[in-house]
């Protein structure tokens, strides 16, 4: 279990750096526009977040890794499928 929250506190970190890049890079594009932007009009239409931000972390990882211990520990793990 100390394994998988590790990974899932790391995951978390990474999927908050993600978001603070988009951040960054939406800021970024909208200074640019507005730098290119021949008139007021022009700079009006410069769009100050271009680009949806998303900030879900990915657990597959961290899950995986804890079933294939929890098989070698001597645990069972079963498969449901939605279909």
């Amino acid at each position: 279990m100390t394994t998988k929250q590790v990974c899932y506190n790391a995951m978390g970190q990474q999927a908050q750096n993600n978001v603070n890049f988009c951040h960054q890079q939406n800021n970024y594009s909208y200074q640019a526009c507005v730098n290119r932007a021949k008139s007021h009009d022009d700079a009006k239409r410069c769009n100050p977040n271009p680009q949806y931000c998303a900030v879900n972390p990915n657990y597959w990882q961290c899950d995986e890794s804890y079933r294939q211990c929890f098989a070698t520990c001597g645990g069972t793990v079963n498969v449901y499928k939605n279909e």
